[in-house]
């Protein structure tokens, strides 16, 4: 998604951020895949920390309701699809 959230998911988003030891971050965004009938987690951004940051910084001007989980992990492991 080149670091732009899904602007559908304005209102309350929970977005998760997994943060590596390196000073990587990866940012992901639940979605409803039509296709498979499912929801998924999406990357939305991949970058330095403070770049995934400054991004959220910015959405939580249009979503003051915004949910950031963190993760710490140090390869980039996230389970997420186990969700």
């Amino acid at each position: 998604m080149n670091g732009s959230l899904d602007t559908r998911y304005q209102s309350g988003a929970i977005l998760v951020k997994v943060i590596r030891r390196d000073g990587s971050a990866q940012l992901y965004q639940k979605t409803f895949d039509l296709n498979n009938n499912r929801n998924e987690w999406v990357k939305i951004l991949e970058g330095l920390d403070v770049e995934v940051d400054t991004l959220l910084e910015r959405q939580k001007v249009n979503d003051p309701d915004l949910w950031v989980v963190e993760i710490e992990s140090a390869d980039g492991q996230n389970y997420l699809d186990e969700f």
